[in-house]
């Protein structure tokens, strides 16, 4: 069975029309297809515009934020640095991702 994703674009927890439609378009698509439609919101503020999403027939939404990775070859080496960069762009829907095979 197919998975259809279709991408919601969002402004402070607002859809604008086209993301509507394109809900609309993955619907249909999943229907003819025998699959399964699905949404991705991401962005900051996310938590109105993916409560909206769900109320619509869909197999599930995923709200996706942003996650920074520390590694000691890149310019973020350590999580000292990683929190620094979140305290300074100071936004909720950012974290620090620990990733123990680096």
């Amino acid at each position: 069975m197919a998975k259809i994703w279709v991408v919601v674009q969002q402004r402070e927890g607002q859809l604008p029309r086209i993301s509507w439609e394109a809900i609309a378009a993955a619907q249909r698509l999943a229907a003819r297809s025998g699959g399964k439609a699905e949404a991705v919101v991401l962005g900051a503020g996310i938590g109105l515009a993916a409560a909206e999403v769900a109320k619509c027939d869909l197999a599930a939404v995923h709200a996706i934020g942003c996650s920074l990775e520390f590694m000691a070859f890149m310019s973020v080496r350590d999580l000292p640095q990683a929190l620094a960069v979140l305290d300074r762009v100071n936004r909720p829907n950012a974290g620090v991702l620990i990733d123990n095979l680096h």
